[in-house]
């Protein structure tokens, strides 16, 4: 696990976002800023960095058009903190969406759903799948 970011400079990064988070986010990146490539939090869900995160949140926004085409449902904005290396992974939904800020699976070839209430729920899961 990388060491985790100050309070101050995860606001400031995520000040850029045109949508809000929960403020998991905050206490999941203050805690830990991602880990390297080999340590799965949940099977298929690799940690990454909120730079990362913001990276590939920019990167869906360019192409947000294009992804209301191909989706199944209507493409809701979301910040993905645990990713699968391609588009799938687990995000933080967009507060003012459907998610209501809740932990959302993001696949492309399959429905969105909601999948974890808050980053306590997905962590006690995680923490109980190594046990």
């Amino acid at each position: 696990m990388r060491p985790g970011l100050s309070l101050d400079l995860i606001q400031e990064k995520l000040a850029n976002l045109p949508f809000r988070v929960s403020d998991d986010v905050i206490e999941l990146y203050s805690w830990a800023d991602g880990s390297d490539s080999a340590f799965e939090l949940l099977p298929g869900g690799y940690f990454i960095s909120l730079d990362e995160a913001l990276v590939d949140c920019s990167m869906m926004q360019e192409m947000k058009d294009k992804l209301l085409k191909i989706f199944f449902e209507p493409y809701y904005d979301s910040l993905r903190f645990l990713s699968d290396w391609s588009d799938g992974g687990y995000a933080f939904g967009r507060i003012d969406s459907p998610s209501d800020g809740q932990i959302v699976k993001r696949c492309i070839h399959e429905q969105w759903a909601i999948a974890y209430r808050d980053l306590p729920a997905l962590l006690s899961t995680a923490i109980a799948r190594r046990l």
